[in-house]
């Protein structure tokens, strides 16, 4: 079917290009999607918007794609009223004076398990398919391969869900690219090591979860590889993270420039849902006091009780509360706080004021206890030595040896910068 339609699709999508459209309430499209003053500066350089392209998009979802799994297993995939009027509507309907699209990429930050990796991969598959483009190549990139196939393994999995799809697409399984003949274009994922990827003729990068990446060298790669086509996509699509020196948290500083208007860009599309730590921590004491109502929670969570209950999010906050250590996660992944500390009942400050210096030597005659830490497949093998002070039973010194292979440095450099430390 999508064979037979290709054609028909392409030229249609095309022509749609052409002219602008007018809301459905008889405004123009213009004055409904100008949220920021980069959507004002867009316009002045020619930009508009144009509905029918963005409804397109959503068509095809329905038309096209299926859940593979949970309760909407085999049913279309409708889009929400957030992912429909907040991403697809603006992210596809802006399009410059040439009728390409203005956006080449996305910043999308939103809590967890609120359906991103599920639209994500239909993102992907559009791309791959319905776009316009032939010889299309798309990936789904990760801090890891684990990572990258969470995406791609999803769009395979709609890919087989769809009658559609299944009848035109080919699933290698063996490398699990996912091929569309009709126009020589390939789905696949790709893990955040550079080597070898350079050189790419790239038309669409998914990128789910940011956060999780290391270095840039892989960023620097999917950046660059957009330049021979005349209208990529770089799909961005995170939580939030704490690591306040990440590529990752780079991409939210412009984000949030672009969302506050201190910042103008006509080409990245911004979109953060997130509370502040003070609202988010007075709305968990709130909970702690009995309280069963989560507006913060609610005002920063897409599809609530759509695709997360907000009863599912009460309950993993009085969880939370009764396990401190957790509480960071907490504020990250459900009110997308960033930097907020590794462990709870820790302070980096407290931790700070208890160091001294000392010499092996000192150590000498001092109780000591050894604590190993054994690597199981990436991690480091580490031996703590703690010493107690046999003067004052209060004071503890502390050494502590970490190590792994050469060639496991060499494999993970692209996650962990090891070598700065060793130098």
């Amino acid at each position: 079917y999508l064979k037979e339609r290709h054609g028909e699709l392409t030229r249609g999508l095309l022509g749609l290009r052409e002219a602008p459209s007018k809301g459905k309430d008889g405004l123009s499209a213009q004055t409904q999607w100008v949220r920021n003053a980069s959507d004002e500066h867009a316009i002045r350089n020619g930009c508009r918007s144009n509905e029918r392209l963005a409804i397109y998009v959503c068509d095809f979802f329905e038309d096209f794609l299926c859940h593979s799994k949970g309760r909407w297993a085999g049913q279309p995939f409708k889009l929400t009223e957030w992912e429909r009027r907040e991403l697809i509507y603006p992210l596809f309907g802006w399009v410059k004076p040439d009728g390409n699209r203005r956006f080449k990429r996305t910043y999308i930050e939103a809590p967890k398990k609120i359906g991103k990796s599920s639209l994500a991969s239909g993102i992907g598959i559009y791309m791959a398919v319905a776009d316009g483009e032939r010889g299309s190549i798309v990936w789904s990139c990760g801090a890891d391969r684990e990572q990258a196939s969470i995406v791609h393994n999803e769009a395979i999995r709609m890919v087989e869900a769809s009658p559609k799809l299944s009848a035109v697409l080919k699933v290698n399984h063996s490398t699990r690219n996912i091929i569309y003949p009709a126009t020589n274009s390939t789905y696949r994922a790709v893990a955040s090591n550079a080597r070898g990827k350079q050189g790419e003729d790239l038309y669409c990068a998914i990128i789910d979860e940011l956060h999780q990446w290391f270095g840039s060298e892989m960023w620097e790669v999917v950046r660059y590889a957009f330049r021979a086509r005349v209208n990529p996509l770089m799909f961005v699509i995170t939580n939030a993270g704490d690591d306040l020196e990440s590529v990752c948290y780079k991409q939210h500083e412009k984000a949030t420039a672009i969302l506050s208007g201190a910042t103008i860009d006509d080409e990245l599309f911004a979109s953060i849902n997130a509370a502040t730590k003070a609202d988010a921590e007075s709305e968990i004491e709130s909970v702690r006091n009995g309280a069963t109502e989560l507006p913060i929670a609610r005002s920063c969570t897409p599809n609530i009780n759509e695709i997360v209950q907000e009863a599912s999010l009460l309950s993993d906050i009085r969880d939370a509360i009764q396990t401190p250590s957790e509480l960071p996660n907490l504020l990250r992944l459900t009110y997308s706080v960033w930097h907020t500390g590794v462990n709870a009942w820790l302070v980096s400050s407290d931790w700070a004021e208890c160091q001294a210096d000392f010499t092996d030597a000192d150590l000498e005659g001092y109780e000591c206890t050894a604590g190993l830490d054994m690597s199981k497949t990436k991690d480091m093998t580490a031996l703590a030595l703690l010493f107690r002070d046999p003067e004052n039973i209060d004071i503890y010194r502390q050494l502590v040896h970490c190590w792994l292979p050469e060639n496991t440095i060499r494999d993970r450099q692209h996650l962990v910068d090891y070598q700065s430390w060793i130098d």
